[in-house]
């Protein structure tokens, strides 16, 4: 089971940056044209190709002259002879042809000194290939210039072939075809080098990724959530668009969003268990900052009070609480000020746009928020809320940065750890719910934020 959900993580990870290894491999693709066109140096080939043509035969152990389709005729015991014959030739050719004698005086005949600096750089520009049975044998010589490899083919074709007759003195071969340099060089294919590259960067591509998702162990599914942390998942909110939304109070501003809606599947498992347990407070929180506590308890609270529930949003971040800025009201008095100071309640509470809704903002920074965090005071203010309020949803922080969100989770009726598609890891998780169980947090359930098809 955890193989196939790894593989389909795996297909669904590269789907999403199929449009990064589209790019990549049309740059590969771009460089492989221009490699071919300005750099790859073309090379010519020129061939001829000789076959090895026995008219007549002497017998073995006999001066007689055999016809060679009389002497097949006579069975097949002479027919492979003449084979063997031919063989034989052949691979004298062969030999001749690759000879350093012959292969030095035409490097000098064409001053190439320079170019072919030796016996061996000639012998990877010749290509010998044969049929020893039908006594064909083909000579290819290549070279980057298209006359150069010609003029080479063809001086191996006249000084092997006269060699060769030198050593037998009787006309063994004839030419099937002249040394011809071919008019399309080899190793010039800008087709060819613009697949090779575009396949090739494509494939280094998806191994690339591939290599990104084996060491990035960030949660993208919910069952993840699930099997990591037994904890269920409420809903899964939909990544919103920052510069349509800007203050992230996405449900007060867009009622009828998609997004909109999967606050208000959130707020119906919410209710499911805050009846079936008969609680109040919700403390929302994260493993880390930045996974959306704000925006997820913002919205909850918003979609909350629509239907009818007199809710309140308490700020209780205390070190970077935004909740005044997303609902554009005062934060000089708030949840720090009355947990330090002599301040009536009522002063720290205040309405908002959506009817039925009030927060309490974070207020100044303290320079003790642990403490004030953990007071009798706090907990009375929780208790308090309870008793004045149908909801109450604390904007807590993260379990992992700072103590403050475990103090709030030991007061807190039901914990909503959030966790964000792509960002959240898989061993921040445990590490949180380890976090959570040591202060015996009951009743943690799960919301998946931020999440992208």
């Amino acid at each position: 089971m955890e193989e196939e959900l790894y593989i389909n993580d795996l297909i669904g990870f590269l789907w999403k940056k199929k449009i990064w290894i589209i790019l990549i491999a049309l740059v590969g693709a771009l460089l492989g044209f221009c490699y071919a066109m300005f750099l790859l140096k073309p090379e010519y080939s020129s061939s001829f190709t000789l076959k090895f043509d026995r008219n007549v035969t002497i017998l073995p152990d006999n001066d007689e002259q055999v016809a060679i389709g009389d002497a097949i005729t006579q069975g097949t015991a002479l027919y492979e002879y003449e084979v063997y014959k031919n063989q034989n030739l052949i691979s004298v050719y062969g030999e001749i042809l690759k000879s350093r004698t012959i292969h030095e005086k035409i490097i000098k005949e064409f001053k190439l000194e320079d170019e072919i600096k030796s016996y061996k750089d000639f012998l990877e520009n010749l290509t010998i290939s044969y049929n020893q049975n039908n006594g064909i044998i083909k000579v290819t010589f290549k070279y980057k210039d298209a006359k150069i490899a010609n003029d080479i083919a063809t001086k191996l074709y006249e000084v092997s072939k006269k060699e060769f007759e030198d050593m037998y003195g009787m006309q063994e071969i004839y030419t099937i075809s002249e040394p011809n340099v071919d008019t399309m060089p080899t190793k010039s294919s800008k087709a060819m080098f613009l697949v090779l590259f575009g396949v090739g960067f494509g494939v280094i591509a998806i191994v690339g990724f591939y290599i990104v998702f084996f060491l990035d162990n960030s949660i993208r599914r919910t069952i993840t959530i699930i099997s990591t942390t037994n904890y269920p998942v409420l809903a899964t909110i939909s990544k919103y668009n920052k510069k349509s939304n800007p203050s992230g109070v996405i449900a007060l501003n867009d009622t009828t969003s998609v997004i909109s809606e999967n606050y208000r599947v959130l707020r119906t498992g919410i209710e499911k268990l805050l009846s079936k347990n008969s609680h109040k407070v919700v403390l929302v929180t994260s493993s880390h900052e930045g996974e959306g506590v704000t925006t997820c308890a913002s919205n909850l609270a918003v979609v909350c009070a629509m239907q009818g529930k007199k809710t309140v949003l308490v700020d209780a971040n205390l070190r970077s609480g935004e909740i005044a800025t997303l609902f554009d009201v005062d934060n000089k008095i708030g949840l720090s000020e009355y947990l330090a100071k002599d301040i009536d309640e009522a002063k720290i509470v205040t309405g908002t746009k959506q009817d039925k809704l009030s927060v309490i903002v974070a207020g100044e920074t303290p320079d003790n928020p642990s403490e004030l965090l953990s007071s009798d005071k706090m907990t009375k203010l929780i208790e308090k809320l309870k008793g004045e309020y149908d909801l109450v949803i604390v904007d807590g922080s993260p379990l992992l940065d700072i103590t403050d969100g475990l103090i709030l989770a030991g007061i807190s009726e039901e914990v909503l750890v959030v966790t964000s598609y792509s960002e959240t890891k898989k061993d921040d998780l445990e590490l949180a719910k380890n976090a959570l169980s040591n202060v015996e947090a009951n009743n943690v359930s799960a919301v998946f934020n931020k999440f992208v098809k």
